[in-house]
């Protein structure tokens, strides 16, 4: 990575708003321009135009150390760690957790699966992305699966690997983030989503959900994210929650009057809660 970034032979990096309109996943997309045994004379550094066309001198971070983050996710980061909750890391899957990678519902052959629309008493039911459908589900048998997560038979999230991006042309930290999946127990899943889990019902995988669709949740999440591709360690700062009726949240209320309750608990500022209002998108 330092070999590339620190590259002397790059002329110029042009970052362009959808260059393949239509693709997901590339809404921005970097070009680079190469020449061999040139100098560009930066010391490292490399001449980056961004999708306005303005220019500036810059040093690509190499280490996530390097990534900046804005002080007040970092004051809000600090104040979730000192009350020393379990964190969702611990809930969240690796990737591939069926061995599956990104096609198997494009290319059911190269996996030795059949795809049903019909389910049946071996089946479980697998969710992915198919050509010409997109976001979809076909149900398989159970036996063709590559390997079985310890969370097929049990309530979970699948949250798209891609969650939210770096893009913060728009004005929000983290861009836009994908909706969730509330899975159920026999549901599976492709490279695509990463599970997280388990939970003992229904009911407190939807509270779940609601608390991954929490401005604050996404706040936190931030402070880890360094690209468009979560890695499970990303999710480190975020705290478990409580999702049962016993909880010191009342998981009722509305997402809005969730975040209320989080930020309250987290004893923010109104300078912070100002800062996650205007600077973390709402979920569609």
């Amino acid at each position: 990575m330092k070999k590339i970034k620190r590259d002397k032979q790059i002329v110029s990096i042009q970052d362009e708003h959808n260059a393949f309109v239509g693709v997901s996943g590339a809404e921005w997309t970097n070009i680079i321009l190469w020449k061999r045994d040139y100098d560009n004379g930066l010391n490292g550094s490399q001449l980056v135009f961004d999708y306005k066309g303005k220019k500036s001198i810059q040093k690509l971070p190499i280490d996530k150390e390097e990534v900046k983050k804005p002080k007040v996710i970092l004051d809000i980061v600090e104040k979730v760690n000192k009350l020393d909750e379990p964190k969702i890391i611990s809930l969240v899957s690796a990737s591939k957790p069926y061995g599956f990678r990104a096609d198997p519902l494009d290319n059911p052959s190269k996996y030795h699966i059949n795809l049903s629309k019909e389910k049946s008493k071996d089946s479980v039911r697998l969710f992915g992305k198919k050509n010409g459908e997109g976001r979809t589900s076909y149900y398989i048998e159970r036996k063709s699966l590559p390997k079985e997560s310890p969370l097929l038979e049990k309530y979970k999230l699948f949250v798209v690997k891609a969650w939210g991006n770096m893009d913060e042309k728009s004005g929000y930290l983290g861009g836009s983030y994908s909706q969730l999946l509330c899975a159920k127990p026999m549901d599976c899943c492709t490279e695509m989503y990463i599970e997280v889990g388990p939970f003992k019902n229904e009911k407190e995988t939807m509270n779940a959900y609601k608390y991954f669709n929490t401005k604050f949740l996404r706040a936190v999440f931030y402070n880890r994210k360094l690209s468009q591709n979560t890695a499970k360690d990303t999710y480190a700062d975020i705290p478990i929650q409580d999702f049962s009726n016993n909880s010191d949240i009342d998981w009722s209320k509305t997402i809005k009057g969730i975040d209320k309750q989080l930020y309250k608990k987290y004893k923010l500022t109104n300078q912070e809660i100002e800062f996650i209002e205007a600077h973390i998108k709402e979920m569609n």
